[in-house]
């Protein structure tokens, strides 16, 4: 592991002065909801990539949170607001979201097709697209990794047709702990078909870096991005 960003991260890079000018919009906006602007994919591509492409804007939209002076996710997580943040960044993902592909209707708490369970997150890409995140609420909440692994069993429990021609992906964003390392270790033993991957923030670095392969030892108190594609 380099801690480099790799080529998704950099393609998400943005200067968010010179966005901000080129679009002449105003200084007073907040810079958390800006986005680098990638060409939109056809609706077409793998839904391996449109899922992989679904985790990146989430690690851009928390990179550039964490990186303002005015963050929200430390500001909540700090100050230990039972409210929480997940409303806040699932709201600022999907317009990251609309920013990177071709997008003609988002909507909440939709029910997946043939099923009662709703997701968190619905979008209609030409595919459709369904998103599961979810947040530490605050510093002292402990079920942030619980609550991921019960979103992946929700969409392995949907059928197999619908999980092949859609878009199903879980998300978390929290602050780990030793019980976390432990409890993410246990979902990779359980071994879910599909794709599990976590990522550490490195403030030195200013990087993700993929601790997926040794997350026994990643550092106590990194913030982590957990992310889980269907196949």
């Amino acid at each position: 592991m380099t801690g480099r960003p790799d080529r998704a991260e950099r393609s998400l890079e943005v200067d968010v002065s010179g966005y901000m000018h080129n679009k002449g919009l105003s200084a007073g906006l907040n810079p958390c909801l800006l986005y680098p602007q990638v060409a939109a994919r056809d609706a077409s591509q793998g839904l391996a990539m449109r899922s992989q492409q679904l985790v990146d804007v989430l690690k851009s939209v928390v990179q550039a949170d964490v990186a303002s002076q005015n963050s929200v996710i430390q500001f909540y997580m700090t100050h230990n607001l039972s409210g929480g943040w997940e409303g806040w960044l699932q709201t600022v993902f999907a317009r990251g979201v609309f920013s990177v592909d071709q997008i003609a209707d988002f909507n909440r708490e939709v029910p997946y097709t043939g099923s009662a369970l709703r997701c968190d997150l619905w979008f209609q890409g030409g595919t459709g697209i369904w998103v599961e995140l979810k947040t530490q609420r605050s510093g002292a909440y402990v079920n942030t990794v619980a609550d991921f692994s019960a979103d992946i069993a929700k969409i392995l429990s949907l059928a197999a047709p619908f999980r092949q021609a859609n878009v199903l992906v879980a998300l978390a964003v929290f602050q780990l702990s030793a019980a976390d390392r432990n409890n993410l270790r246990q979902i990779q033993i359980r071994g879910p078909s599909g794709a599990l991957n976590y990522w550490g923030w490195n403030s030195q670095r200013s990087a993700w870096v993929d601790v997926s392969a040794d997350i026994l030892n990643a550092p106590v108190g990194v913030l982590m991005v957990a992310a889980y594609r269907a196949p």
